[in-house]
Parts: C-alpha cells; structure tokens; sequence
C-alpha cells in the first residue's frame, strides 16, 4: 500500500507534471492556443498548491520561454501581462500581424517580379521590333 501510495500519491505525480513543464515546447504547426491550453493544463497539474496568482505567473513564464522565435518572446514579454489568458491574446495579435506584413511583402514581392518580367518581354519584343523595321528599311547593317 506505501508503495502506491508514494507512487501514484499528489506530490509524485506533481513532480512528474513539473517535469513535464520544464521540457515543454511549442511543436511544428502547433497553435498558440493549443500551447496555451497544454501550458495551463501542466501548470495546475504541477502546482496544485499555490493561489492562482502564483500559478499565473508561472505560467506566463512558461509561455513565453517556449514559443520558439527569442524576437517574437521578447515582444510579447513587453506587454503588460498579468494573465495566462492575456499573453495568449498578445501573442495571437502580434502574430497575426506578423503574418500579415509577410503576406504584404510577398505579395509585393510577386508584383515586383511580375512588372520585370514584363518590362523584360517589351523590351525584347520592342528591340526585336525596332531591328525590323531597320531591317526592311535597309538601314540595319
């Protein structure tokens, strides 16, 4: 009996979910909301006896430690976060903003390219026409 006790008893398994928290990473193509569920899941799990407050606070932590990109941490860390449910909101804003200035600079980038090939296509076809008329002209030499 004491050995499923200390087994499977509150601390040990706090321990494990601690643990848990400690090697927690954002995975590929993982959301943040998804993030911040598992971050606020392991938290509670792990600290089942501090306030909430405490609880928050490390969580904040967590969240922001594991999202991968140190620029993107830091900007959110910026902010003025008093909560887990704050941070995510941050996040989602700051990240979709991101999203949207590297759309606008793809889709600039396209533009860009599309306006050379084109210049590029008069040009040859003006040239070639030009050599033409010289030529029928007989002025070409």
């Amino acid at each position: 009996m004491a050995v499923l006790k200390s087994r499977y008893s509150g601390e040990r398994q706090a321990e494990k979910y601690r643990a848990e928290l400690q090697i927690r990473r954002r995975k590929v193509q993982e959301s943040l909301s998804e993030l911040h569920k598992g971050i606020r899941r392991l938290t509670v799990l792990a600290y089942p006896k501090l306030s909430a407050e405490a609880r928050e606070r490390i969580g904040c932590d967590h969240f922001t430690n594991v999202l991968g990109d140190p620029t993107f941490a830091l900007k959110v860390k910026e902010r003025a976060q008093k909560s887990l449910d704050e941070i995510l909101s941050i996040a989602l804003r700051l990240e979709a903003w991101a999203r949207s200035v590297r759309q606008d600079r793809h889709e600039n980038d396209w533009s860009d390219r599309t306006k050379q090939r084109v210049r590029t296509a008069v040009t040859s076809e003006t040239i070639k026409a030009s050599y033409e008329d010289r030529s029928k002209d007989g002025t070409a030499a």
